[in-house]
């Protein structure tokens, strides 16, 4: 709409609810378009003027009722357009009837009227949900998180099961999402800082994450084979073993948590997440800018190809050593690329490919494990014969999932690590050693 020459009363309540969700309602004399306008984004609502009629009219207070919750609505910014006599450009001046602060600058091209009154009003605390953008998303994701690591915090000072491995998937995902998401909050560079004290709280916590499934799953193993071979005093050297393991890495744990330089973390990413959500929309990169849609396209898109690329030398890996290897970058593209899924709200095949990675990662760490009970059995004179068979079992599981992902990624068995946007990526044309065509990818 051609604004023109006239003036523009904006209406919102006393606590700028219709500002806050990025809604304007405001009445225009004069100019092209006279009468009562409420903008909702994408949508638009019009009626035209009613003599006499200084207050918003019913019908627009009923339609906005869920976001000002009744309260009353009053005039709270006066917009004046005046045209140059140059032609071209307008001489735009608003003044907040709160406290009589006045913007004036000209313009060619009408500036959007929510981004308009924020220069008097000051900025949005929210967004309208019809214009979410991936920044907003990523916020959001962010937000929830970093709230949530302290009450996680808690359950482990508490010993409560299970709540050192939950703190340990809460610190990981704003980890991933710091750094998947940096070209919409700011670049990697910003919180390069952070992302490397996380990665430093997460190696404290991981040995006790992983060792608190190991023990369920070796005494599970140990269990199974207890009526065909002769155990002995194997449960006793797994029990000791993993005692003494969890003492350490209890204490290590602690020790973090009681630490400064944890402390300090924790400030730094209630700091952080503050300055992001009050960012002048202006000073963001275009990418921050765009719907959520469009934004997350091109992440998810460069991080699939990445998935493509870690399977692809997964499924060409031929020795148990290079396997294990690939099987762990393949597992952490897919942890990325599963992050971008989850902060977009969107679904994908990446939950199945990590469930089959973890599970090969699993028997990986069980060898590792068996190897060393092995020892601790010699070392107390015990016979370790039963660790060295559920060795060769976990050794044959790991082949088992090694082989099984790369049937599946050959096969297509899954489909599209794009969700749908491009069909199943597949590896170079010329991925592997023996120079062999990659797979034809698959529509979807």
């Amino acid at each position: 709409m051609n604004r023109g020459e006239g003036t523009e009363t904006y209406y919102d309540t006393s606590g700028l609810r219709l500002h806050a969700r990025g809604i304007v309602l405001y009445r225009t004399i004069g100019g092209d378009a006279p009468g009562w306008h409420l903008d909702l984004g994408q949508e638009s609502v019009s009626l035209a003027p009613t003599p006499g009629l200084t207050s918003v009219p019913h019908d627009l207070r009923w339609l906005v009722t869920a976001f000002t919750r009744r309260a009353d609505l009053e005039p709270v910014v006066r917009r004046e357009n005046a045209p140059r006599p140059n032609g071209g450009e307008t001489r735009v001046t608003l003044t907040s009837l709160r406290d009589g602060k006045s913007r004036h600058w000209d313009e060619r091209h009408p500036t959007p009227r929510a981004e308009a009154i924020a220069r008097v009003l000051g900025p949005r605390r929210h967004r309208s949900h019809r214009a979410l953008t991936g920044r907003d998303l990523a916020l959001r994701y962010l937000r929830t998180e970093v709230a949530a690591l302290p009450f996680e915090d808690c359950a482990v000072r508490r010993e409560l099961p299970g709540a050192v491995a939950r703190l340990h998937e809460t610190a990981q995902r704003i980890r991933l999402v710091l750094k998947q998401c940096a070209p919409l909050t700011g670049g990697r560079k910003l919180t390069r800082t952070i992302r490397a004290e996380l990665r430093w709280v997460l190696s404290a916590l991981a040995p006790f994450v992983d060792d608190e499934a190991q023990r369920v799953r070796l005494r599970r193993r140990l269990d199974e084979v207890s009526g065909d071979f002769e155990t002995g005093d194997a449960g006793v050297v797994l029990d000791e073993y993993f005692t003494a393991r969890a003492e350490e890495n209890r204490a290590e744990v602690v020790d973090v948590l009681d630490s400064t330089r944890y402390l300090n973390l924790l400030h730094a990413l209630d700091v952080l997440v503050v300055v992001l959500e009050e960012e002048p929309e202006r000073e963001r990169p275009r990418i921050a800018r765009l719907p959520a849609e469009a934004a997350f396209r091109s992440l998810l898109a460069t991080a699939s190809q990445a998935v493509g690329r870690r399977l692809g030398e997964l499924a060409d890996a031929e020795e148990r050593d290079t396997r294990s290897a690939a099987a762990q970058r393949a597992l952490n593209a897919v942890q990325r690329y599963d992050c971008l899924l989850a902060v977009s709200g969107r679904r994908g095949p990446a939950r199945e490919w990590r469930q089959l990675l973890e599970a090969h990662r699993a028997a990986v760490l069980a060898m590792w494990h068996f190897d060393a009970l092995a020892r601790a059995a010699e070392e107390k004179s015990l016979s370790s014969s039963v660790f060295g068979v559920l060795r060769r079992f976990e050794a044959d599981a790991a082949d088992r999932c090694a082989t099984d992902l790369a049937w599946r990624w050959r096969e297509g068995t899954f489909s599209s690590v794009l969700n749908g946007f491009e069909g199943r990526l597949s590896p170079s044309p010329v991925a592997n050693g023996r120079g062999e065509a990659a797979p034809a990818p698959l529509t979807v």
